[in-house]
C-alpha cells in the first residue's frame, strides 16, 4: 500500500522536505490538498464545458457566420446535458422535455446549416455562370 507522502508515489516529491527525505505531513496538508483538488476538478469541468459550448477555443469560421446556427448548436449542447442531468436523477418527465428539446435544437440546428450551403452553392453558380458570360462576351452559343 502506498501512502500520501510515499516518495513512490509520482507527484508527492514535493511533500518532502530537506536531506533526510523524511515525508512533511502536518494535519493541515491533506486539507489543502482535498481543496486544491477541488479546485482543479472544478477548473477543469468549466473548461470543458465552456469548450463544448464554444465559448472557449476555436471554432471554425462557418459556424460563426450565421447566428442562428450558432444559436440552435448551442441549445443543441444546453438540452443535450439538461436531459443527460434528468436521466442521472431519475427524473423522465424531465428527460422526456429535455429529448425533445435536444429534438427540436438539433434539427433548426441541421436546417440552418442546409441553408448556408445552399447559398454558397448559389453563389458557386452565379459566380462560374458570370464568368461564363464574361467569357463569350454575352453571346449565346448555338448548337447546330
Amino acid at each position: 500500500m502506498f501512502f500520501l507522502g510515499d516518495p513512490r508515489l509520482p507527484g508527492t516529491r514535493a511533500l518532502f522536505r530537506g536531506s533526510n527525505r523524511e515525508p512533511f505531513t502536518p494535519e493541515g496538508t491533506l486539507l489543502v490538498l482535498g481543496i486544491r483538488q477541488r479546485a482543479c476538478t472544478a477548473a477543469l469541468a468549466a473548461l470543458l464545458t465552456l469548450g463544448s459550448l464554444g465559448v472557449v477555443g476555436v471554432t471554425p469560421a462557418q459556424a460563426r457566420s450565421n447566428s442562428k446556427e450558432n444559436t440552435w448548436r448551442i441549445g443543441t449542447y444546453i438540452a443535450g446535458a439538461g436531459t443527460i442531468a434528468a436521466l442521472a436523477k431519475g427524473k423522465g418527465t424531465l428527460a422526456l422535455i429535455g429529448g425533445g428539446a435536444t429534438l427540436l435544437s438539433y434539427n433548426q440546428w441541421k436546417k440552418e446549416k442546409n441553408r448556408r450551403h445552399q447559398r454558397a452553392n448559389e453563389a458557386a453558380y452565379r459566380s462560374y455562370r458570370t464568368r461564363w458570360l464574361h467569357q463569350h462576351r454575352g453571346r449565346r452559343v448555338r448548337h447546330r
